[in-house]
């Protein structure tokens, strides 16, 4: 006797996980996250500002390429510009109001748009990105399901995924 099928099955979501699709380029993110760590080990030991700069380098590209994999390097560069954006709009505020974040300056003689260093605004994007891709593999791949489900969805994952993240 066989079991009758289900009345509404579960939507079928595409495997975009470069190792389980069995594509030859999988290996590159992990060998990127390998170095990384590796690099952040010798970091942790050995404190020189250029060991730092490529340490925070090879941090973002890891990030990029993990994220360009899942998403695609389209939408993986429009969240970059759009949180470099938003964060730097809001920390040149509070440099010069002091809301919402207080009054403060960042020292030294960096790249800057208004008072704010470029380089901690690519790294807040960046930390972002970290926070959505680990809330997504927390959960699932959620964010993905979501996409799939119409529109109300599509609103409710643009708002509330970021937000959770």
């Amino acid at each position: 006797m066989t079991a009758a099928p289900l009345a509404h099955p579960r939507p079928r979501i595409p495997d975009r996980d470069p190792v389980r699709t069995g594509r030859a380029w999988a290996i590159v993110p992990r060998a990127l996250l390998g170095v990384t760590v590796l690099a952040m080990l010798v970091v942790s030991f050995t404190a020189p500002d250029a060991i730092r700069l490529v340490t925070m380098l090879l941090v973002g590209v890891t990030v990029l390429v993990v994220a360009a994999g899942r998403y695609g390097w389209r939408l993986t560069g429009i969240y970059v510009l759009v949180a470099f954006a938003v964060g730097t709009i809001f920390e040149n505020i509070s440099i010069s109001t002091g809301f919402p974040f207080g009054h403060y300056h960042y020292p030294g003689d960096s790249p800057r748009i208004g008072g704010f260093p470029i380089m901690i605004g690519l790294l807040y994007a960046l930390l972002g990105l970290i926070c959505w891709l680990t809330a997504s593999t927390l959960l699932d791949g959620a964010d993905q399901r979501l996409a799939d489900r119409g529109d109300a969805a599509r609103r409710i994952n643009l708002v509330a995924m970021p937000m959770l993240s």
